[in-house]
């Protein structure tokens, strides 16, 4: 006629193993990104915060180009081309997300032009 007594929840502070917790520095949690969905509203700096922005896929030179591969003269001109290309990765990396974002929105039977003005109201970058 008497319940069993419920097990209670144990506290992070009465744990046993609390103290050895509490002695060493907090590490910082380093928060990666990620896109919001359906509507993205994180922009891609945020996801790359670093720059690094995805390289995609990378072919070997073929023919008569193949001395690019093996030349230090334009293997320095590759390098030196890295920061347009980077902005390429990311205009990329935002034509990727705009095209998700347009598969989500695009409604057989809806007008274009209300599709496009949902598009650029995520797309257009804020003025500074």
């Amino acid at each position: 006629e008497t319940a069993a007594p419920v097990p209670m929840a144990v506290e992070a502070s009465s744990a046993p193993d609390a103290t050895k917790d509490q002695e060493q520095p907090a590490k910082k949690a380093t928060l990666v990104k990620e896109q919001t969905w359906p509507e993205p509203t994180v922009p891609p700096m945020d996801l790359f915060p670093k720059g690094d922005f995805p390289k995609g896929q990378i072919c070997e030179y073929i023919g008569m180009n193949a001395y690019r591969s093996s030349s230090a003269e334009m293997r320095e001109s590759d390098r030196q081309m890295s920061s347009i290309l980077n902005e390429h990765r990311e205009a990329a990396e935002v034509h990727r997300t705009a095209r998700k974002y347009l598969r989500t929105i695009a409604q057989p039977g809806e007008l274009m032009i209300d599709i496009v003005e949902k598009l650029e109201d995520k797309v257009v970058a804020p003025s500074p």
